[in-house]
Formats: structure tokens, C-alpha cells, sequence
């Protein structure tokens, strides 16, 4: 949901924006089968969708993330040369901050922009910055956007730290992103793989959502752990809210009054919650 509407992918990869009172919206994207998508408002009563999507270049079939503005054609939000497997978006500063993650085999790229509306009510793109580049992934890793009410940002990303550690990596992002930011590490017992994370955006503190194993043997139980991250981006666990063999996707949102909605899907089904933050 952004703004008035409600954004989805059918079965086939089509996108389309829909009023929240009802009606058929008209098709503003082509995407990728089965990826994520990710759409705010923007000032101005504008909306912008990121989803992504295959093109063919010259290296064969590549992945790339894509931007709508309202219901106008898409325009490349990854650059020119760069894949794209995972993309989010965030209001940032009066227009939006957009990540991308480019798992690849022998590295992982992550990626920064800004992005806003001309006067004319065209897309702005900002520089592209590789924030962070970590060791090798997969098409299924994920990240997240973390924002406060005044900033910072952090791009989290669950990954391989070396070869015998894996856990979550806070990227530090300012007043616009640059390269080569240092990461803040909150270590995982073991490695996982997808290893669903989400984090609040625009309230303080920042709360995070995270999937993890509970213990360093292989198999052990997988848990969805709360907590906070401060001004320096180190995560400061609060609790295990549940524990399951499996999770495929979390969510998090702080609600007007303080409290946590999260919402998880293991292979039992899909559940929503809330949680009271205490001191």
C-alpha cells in the first residue's frame, strides 16, 4: 500500500495500482515472477513503485530494479551493468532513498540512490553508491531499509561475514549515500538462508524484525527476534517473539500509539500481531 493504493503482482508478473476503494487499475508494470515489490507515497500525492524485472543485454538475460512514478512508464533504477535481486524503498528527506541488493556468486553488491520528483513530475535519480560490498549470495538474500524520525538510515543486510561467521549487517547512510561504508555486525549462532529481516521507518527508535537460528547446530529451531537498533547502528535484542522450523517473509511497522505490528509467514500459514514496547 501507498498513498491511496494498493500495488500487486499477479501470477504472471504484471503489476497494477488500484484505488483502495475498489476498481481496476490499469497495469504499470512488467516484473519479474515471484519477486518482491515495494511502493511509498510521495509529496505531491505521488506514488512510486520499484520492482524488478529481466532485460536482455549484451551479457545475456540480467535481472535489473526498475521505478514507477505513478502510472508512467518505468525507468532503470539500477545502473547500467549492475543486477539487481532485492530492492526497497523508503521516503528519505522529501522524496524517497532506494536499495538494491546484486547477490551474485562471488560477491554482493549493495546499492543507494536518492530519488525525487522535477517540477515537471518527472523520476530524479540521485548517484548511484555501492554502500557496502559483502561476500558471495544468492538470488533469495533480502534486506532491509532502517530510518529513524531524524535520521540516520541503515541498509541491513543478513550475510556471510567471513568464512565462519553470518549475521546482520548495519550500513550506515547520512545525508546521501556514498561508497564503501563501514558495517556494524550483530552475529547470527549459525548462517541462514533466506534469512528474513524488516525494520521500522520514520519513528524512533528503530525497531527490527528478524529471523535467525537459535542455536549454532545445524537444523536448530529458527526464531523471529525483536529489538532495536541505535544511532550507531548496533541491534539490541529485545525478545524472541516466536520460534518455528521455518519462515519464508517478515514485517514490522510501529503503529500511532507505540505499539509493533509483525506479520510472518511460516509454512503453517501467515500471522499478524501485536506487541506492546515496553522502556
Amino acid at each position: 500500500m501507498a498513498s491511496r493504493f494498493v500495488f500487486c503482482m499477479d501470477h504472471g508478473g504484471t503489476i497494477r495500482r488500484t484505488p483502495l476503494w475498489g476498481g481496476e487499475g490499469p497495469p504499470i508494470g512488467a516484473g519479474r515472477r515471484g519477486t518482491g515489490i515495494s511502493a511509498i507515497p510521495l509529496p505531491g500525492g505521488h506514488t512510486l513503485l520499484a520492482f524488478l524485472s529481466d532485460r536482455k543485454t549484451s551479457e545475456g538475460a540480467v535481472t535489473q530494479a526498475f521505478a514507477v512514478l505513478d502510472d508512467k512508464p518505468a525507468v532503470p533504477l539500477s545502473e547500467e551493468g549492475s543486477g539487481a535481486t532485492f530492492v526497497a524503498l523508503s521516503p528519505w528527506k522529501g522524496g524517497a532513498l532506494a536499495m538494491y541488493i546484486d547477490a551474485r556468486s562471488a560477491l554482493t553488491p549493495v546499492h543507494a540512490r536518492t530519488v525525487g520528483v522535477t517540477p515537471e513530475g518527472k523520476l530524479e535519480l540521485g548517484p548511484d553508491a555501492v554502500l557496502f560490498v559483502g561476500d558471495a549470495g544468492e538470488s533469495r538474500m533480502g534486506g532491509a531499509l532502517a530510518i529513524g524520525a531524524d535520521g540516520p538510515a541503515f541498509a541491513l543486510l543478513p550475510a556471510s561475514k567471513d568464512m565462519s561467521a553470518f549475521g546482520m549487517a548495519a550500513i550506515r547512510i547520512d545525508q546521501a549515500p556514498r561508497d564503501d561504508m563501514p558495517a556494524v555486525w550483530s552475529l547470527y549462532p549459525n548462517g541462514l538462508s533466506p534469512a528474513p529481516i524488516a525494520a521500522t521507518q520514520g519513528v524512533s527508535p528503530i525497531h527490527v524484525a528478524r529471523v535467525r537460528p537459535t542455536a549454532r547446530e545445524p537444523g536448530s529451531p529458527l526464531a523471529l527476534e525483536l529489538g532495536q537498533l541505535d544511532a550507531e547502528g548496533r541491534f539490541q535484542p529485545r525478545c524472541l517473539a516466536v520460534e518455528g522450523k521455518s519462515f519464508k517473509h517478515v514485517a514490522v511497522e510501529a503503529d500511532r500509539d507505540g505499539s509493533l505490528w509483525i506479520a510472518y509467514t511460516t509454512g503453517a500459514g501467515t500471522f499478524i500481531e501485536q506487541r506492546a514496547v515496553g522502556p
